[in-house]
């Protein structure tokens, strides 16, 4: 009897388990539009190479009663890199500071979809090691020469009262939206974006004021282009709005679907007020393309870059 009633107590046990565990409360379910953003996020931070298009423009417009100025300008990037060790091979496009006082040419460009500078020649770019490059771009035209591309070596400043600032301005190696304070926007968000799909992409989309959030904000902004309307007028941002949209492909591996990084776009446009009058609208563009991720295997120089006959700019 004293053994039947020690296994009917162990049996009363082991159910009492099994109903406590069942009871349990389940851990918060993750998001779909969340499972996306780590898919993003880790496939670019984890990424050894990859092919990409970069594009970086920003429309400012400073106004004080009825004057406005505006001024613009843009970067865009077209190539392969490898990350580690550092190497790539890119075309370059930039224009030079576009400022517009006239009313009507303002108001056309501020309607204008995308950047509306006028952009240069390509410029070629070439970079076999962390900290070296070498650029190309044309001659001066003259009557009857016909401008022809030259390759110089990029200038290393070695002034040290000027290495800091070179560090921050000249920022060598093409920044392709994986640096870890652009994720990290991406993540803080995740639960906010919507998730839409259709048979070959996942779409993502977020919208929001993030006023209280300006400094990280700022922060970002830092990682892609030179700016001082986060530090020198950050108490007199009156507003700050972030729009965000990535898109995944859907490809499928070992039978199984995986979700890959395809484009990413981030909008983020600030409102600045002074005591004085005077108010600006800034917007930040910076528009991602990647194709190809871990499957660059090779960047070989330009086959018209002969490193030993070229000379530093």
């Amino acid at each position: 009897m004293k053994c039947n009633g020690k296994i009917y107590l162990g049996l009363l046990n082991l159910l009492a388990c099994l109903l406590l565990s069942a009871c349990q409360p389940e851990g918060p379910k993750e998001s779909a539009q969340s499972v996306a953003i780590k898919s993003f996020v880790g496939a670019l931070r984890d990424a050894k190479s990859m092919e990409y298009v970069s594009k970086i423009y920003r429309k400012n417009l400073t106004s004080l009663g009825e004057a406005r100025r505006y001024r613009g300008e843009t970067l865009i990037r077209d190539g392969k890199i490898q990350f580690e060790p550092l190497k790539y091979s890119e075309y370059q496009e930039n224009s030079a500071r576009t400022e517009i006082e006239d009313r009507e040419e303002i108001d056309k460009v501020l309607n204008t979809v995308g950047p509306a500078d006028f952009m240069y020649l390509p410029l070629k770019v070439y970079s076999p090691e962390e900290g070296v490059q070498y650029r190309s771009s044309y001659t001066p035209y003259r009557e009857g020469k016909e401008p022809e591309r030259v390759w110089k070596k990029a200038k290393q400043e070695s002034d040290e009262k000027n290495k800091e600032k070179n560090k921050e301005r000249d920022k060598m190696a093409p920044e392709v939206g994986r640096h870890e304070l652009i994720l990290k926007l991406y993540e803080k968000y995740a639960e906010e974006f919507s998730r839409t799909e259709d048979g070959n992409y996942v779409y993502l989309d977020y919208q929001g004021d993030i006023t209280e959030d300006k400094d990280q904000a700022g922060e970002m902004q830092s990682t892609l282009l030179n700016s001082s309307i986060f530090t020198k007028y950050k108490d007199e941002i009156t507003g700050v709005n972030l729009e965000m949209h990535l898109v995944l492909r859907k490809e499928t591996s070992e039978k199984k679907e995986i979700l890959v990084p395809n484009e990413a776009r981030i909008e983020l446009k600030t409102q600045v007020e002074l005591k004085d009058g005077l108010k600006t609208s800034n917007e930040d563009y910076f528009e991602f393309i990647y194709r190809d991720i871990n499957k660059v295997d090779e960047i070989k120089a330009p086959s018209d870059l002969d490193i030993s006959k070229i000379k530093d700019q």
